[in-house]
Protein backbone atom coordinates (compact mmCIF):
# COMPACT_ATOMS: atom_id res chain seq x y z
CA UNK A 1 0.00 0.00 0.00
CA UNK A 2 0.80 3.42 -0.20
CA UNK A 3 2.04 6.09 2.29
CA UNK A 4 -1.08 8.29 1.94
CA UNK A 5 -3.84 5.17 1.56
CA UNK A 6 -2.04 3.84 5.00
CA UNK A 7 -2.44 6.73 6.35
CA UNK A 8 -6.18 7.11 5.72
CA UNK A 9 -6.82 4.20 6.95
CA UNK A 10 -4.92 5.06 10.32
CA UNK A 11 -6.51 7.73 10.93
CA UNK A 12 -10.41 6.02 10.43
CA UNK A 13 -9.44 3.40 12.51
CA UNK A 14 -8.11 5.58 15.19
CA UNK A 15 -11.31 7.99 15.02
CA UNK A 16 -13.43 5.06 15.42
CA UNK A 17 -11.41 3.24 18.45
CA UNK A 18 -11.74 7.18 20.33
CA UNK A 19 -14.86 6.73 22.98
CA UNK A 20 -17.03 9.51 22.39
CA UNK A 21 -18.45 12.72 25.01
CA UNK A 22 -17.78 11.73 28.33
CA UNK A 23 -20.46 13.10 30.84
CA UNK A 24 -17.67 14.83 32.53
CA UNK A 25 -17.00 16.91 29.13
CA UNK A 26 -20.42 17.55 28.56
CA UNK A 27 -21.83 20.84 29.85
CA UNK A 28 -24.41 21.47 32.23
CA UNK A 29 -27.59 22.93 30.85
CA UNK A 30 -28.12 26.06 31.54
CA UNK A 31 -31.27 25.66 33.96
CA UNK A 32 -29.02 23.32 35.78
CA UNK A 33 -26.11 26.33 36.27
CA UNK A 34 -28.56 28.76 37.35
CA UNK A 35 -30.02 26.17 40.04
CA UNK A 36 -26.42 25.62 41.27
CA UNK A 37 -25.52 29.33 41.52
CA UNK A 38 -29.08 29.83 43.56
CA UNK A 39 -28.02 27.39 45.70
CA UNK A 40 -24.48 28.94 46.83
CA UNK A 41 -26.82 32.26 47.57
CA UNK A 42 -28.38 33.57 50.92
CA UNK A 43 -31.79 33.31 51.10
CA UNK A 44 -32.43 37.21 51.20
CA UNK A 45 -29.44 37.72 48.79
CA UNK A 46 -30.25 41.05 46.48
CA UNK A 47 -30.60 39.70 42.94
CA UNK A 48 -30.76 41.57 40.10
CA UNK A 49 -31.81 39.23 36.94
CA UNK A 50 -31.91 39.29 33.43
CA UNK A 51 -35.37 37.49 32.39
CA UNK A 52 -35.91 36.26 28.62
CA UNK A 53 -38.05 38.61 27.41
CA UNK A 54 -38.75 40.66 29.99
CA UNK A 55 -35.78 42.89 30.80
CA UNK A 56 -34.12 42.65 34.10
CA UNK A 57 -35.75 42.87 37.38
CA UNK A 58 -34.30 43.20 40.83
CA UNK A 59 -35.83 41.68 43.80
CA UNK A 60 -34.78 39.69 47.68
CA UNK A 61 -34.52 35.78 47.38
CA UNK A 62 -36.89 34.48 49.22
CA UNK A 63 -37.80 31.45 47.94
CA UNK A 64 -35.98 28.26 46.08
CA UNK A 65 -37.66 25.31 44.50
CA UNK A 66 -36.94 22.36 41.63
CA UNK A 67 -37.04 24.55 38.16
CA UNK A 68 -37.89 28.03 40.14
CA UNK A 69 -37.58 30.31 42.69
CA UNK A 70 -38.74 33.85 43.64
CA UNK A 71 -37.88 37.64 44.15
CA UNK A 72 -39.48 39.24 46.80
CA UNK A 73 -39.60 43.24 45.53
CA UNK A 74 -41.81 46.18 46.43
CA UNK A 75 -44.40 45.99 44.12
CA UNK A 76 -44.77 42.01 45.50
CA UNK A 77 -43.34 38.94 44.63
CA UNK A 78 -42.72 37.11 41.45
CA UNK A 79 -41.93 33.23 40.67
CA UNK A 80 -39.24 33.00 38.10
CA UNK A 81 -38.34 30.03 35.98
CA UNK A 82 -35.07 29.18 36.18
CA UNK A 83 -34.78 28.63 32.36
CA UNK A 84 -36.10 31.91 32.01
CA UNK A 85 -32.64 33.50 33.32
CA UNK A 86 -30.14 35.10 30.83
CA UNK A 87 -27.85 36.64 33.63
CA UNK A 88 -27.48 36.68 37.64
CA UNK A 89 -26.25 38.86 39.86
CA UNK A 90 -26.05 39.35 43.41
CA UNK A 91 -25.25 42.83 44.93
CA UNK A 92 -22.48 42.76 47.23
CA UNK A 93 -19.57 45.07 48.52
CA UNK A 94 -16.29 46.37 46.72
CA UNK A 95 -14.04 45.44 49.32
CA UNK A 96 -11.72 43.68 47.22
CA UNK A 97 -11.58 46.51 44.43
CA UNK A 98 -11.01 48.89 47.18
CA UNK A 99 -8.21 46.94 49.04
CA UNK A 100 -6.86 46.45 45.10
CA UNK A 101 -7.04 50.51 44.50
CA UNK A 102 -5.80 51.52 47.77
CA UNK A 103 -2.87 49.40 48.10
CA UNK A 104 -1.51 50.39 44.49
CA UNK A 105 -1.99 54.15 45.20
CA UNK A 106 -0.28 53.46 48.72
CA UNK A 107 2.34 51.75 47.28
CA UNK A 108 3.70 54.46 44.71
CA UNK A 109 2.96 57.54 46.97
CA UNK A 110 4.91 55.49 49.84
CA UNK A 111 7.74 54.79 46.91
CA UNK A 112 7.67 58.52 45.97
CA UNK A 113 7.48 59.21 50.01
CA UNK A 114 10.42 57.27 50.62
CA UNK A 115 12.56 58.86 47.72
CA UNK A 116 12.10 61.94 48.85
CA UNK A 117 12.85 61.59 52.51
CA UNK A 118 15.80 59.50 51.60
CA UNK A 119 17.39 62.49 49.09
CA UNK A 120 15.91 65.20 51.39
CA UNK A 121 16.69 64.25 54.80
CA UNK A 122 20.17 62.06 54.52
CA UNK A 123 23.18 63.92 54.91
CA UNK A 124 25.83 60.72 53.67
CA UNK A 125 27.86 60.10 51.42
CA UNK A 126 26.20 57.10 49.53
CA UNK A 127 22.28 57.83 50.11
CA UNK A 128 20.22 53.95 50.32
CA UNK A 129 17.18 54.90 47.83
CA UNK A 130 16.58 51.78 46.68
CA UNK A 131 15.66 50.92 51.00
CA UNK A 132 14.05 54.10 51.24
CA UNK A 133 11.50 53.61 48.37
CA UNK A 134 11.21 49.78 49.69
CA UNK A 135 10.13 50.58 52.79
CA UNK A 136 7.78 53.49 52.20
CA UNK A 137 6.44 51.20 49.66
CA UNK A 138 5.23 48.62 52.38
CA UNK A 139 4.28 50.94 54.92
CA UNK A 140 2.18 53.46 53.00
CA UNK A 141 0.91 50.52 50.49
CA UNK A 142 0.15 48.28 53.82
CA UNK A 143 -1.69 51.29 55.33
CA UNK A 144 -3.58 52.05 51.56
CA UNK A 145 -4.51 48.65 51.36
CA UNK A 146 -6.59 48.65 54.56
CA UNK A 147 -8.00 51.90 54.18
CA UNK A 148 -9.23 51.19 50.34
CA UNK A 149 -10.64 47.61 51.42
CA UNK A 150 -12.57 49.95 54.71
CA UNK A 151 -13.82 52.23 52.58
CA UNK A 152 -14.63 49.67 49.54
CA UNK A 153 -16.82 47.68 52.29
CA UNK A 154 -18.88 51.06 51.82
CA UNK A 155 -19.65 50.56 48.41
CA UNK A 156 -22.05 48.30 46.87
CA UNK A 157 -21.04 46.59 43.84
CA UNK A 158 -22.86 43.57 41.58
CA UNK A 159 -21.07 40.63 41.04
CA UNK A 160 -21.77 38.65 38.10
CA UNK A 161 -23.22 34.72 38.94
CA UNK A 162 -24.45 33.84 35.65
CA UNK A 163 -23.28 32.94 32.53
Amino acid sequence: MNRSLTFALFAVLAQAALPGPLSAQTPPSRPSLVEARLQQLKSDSYLRVAVVGDGTIAGRLSDRSAGSFSLAMDSGSRTLRVDQVEALWVRGRATGTGAMVGGIVGVVSGVLFGLWVEKTFCDCVHPNYAGAAARGGVIFGAAGLALGAVIGTAIPKWHQKYP
